[in-house]
């Protein structure tokens, strides 16, 4: 039984962009340098009890830093 999964359809993301390859690249780039760090971050403000952050960026890692969530 084949059991692989798709991580990444090129076909999809080339069709959404009007066949643009290069925008592709260059957002599937953007995300890459963006989520890079995101387990080690988590990690670390898991470590150091900042709960606040961590639940910030692992909701959307792409406004971590720029809004605050407050827990009670």
């Amino acid at each position: 039984m084949d059991q692989s999964t798709t991580v990444l359809d090129i076909d999809f993301g080339m069709s959404q962009l009007s066949g643009n390859k290069k925008l592709l690249f260059t957002l599937l780039g953007k995300v890459t340098d963006k989520y890079r760090s995101l387990d080690s971050d988590l990690q670390a403000h898991v470590a150091k009890g900042d709960f606040n952050e961590a639940l910030l960026i692992s909701a959307d890692p792409f406004a971590a830093g720029e809004a605050r969530v407050e827990l009670g």
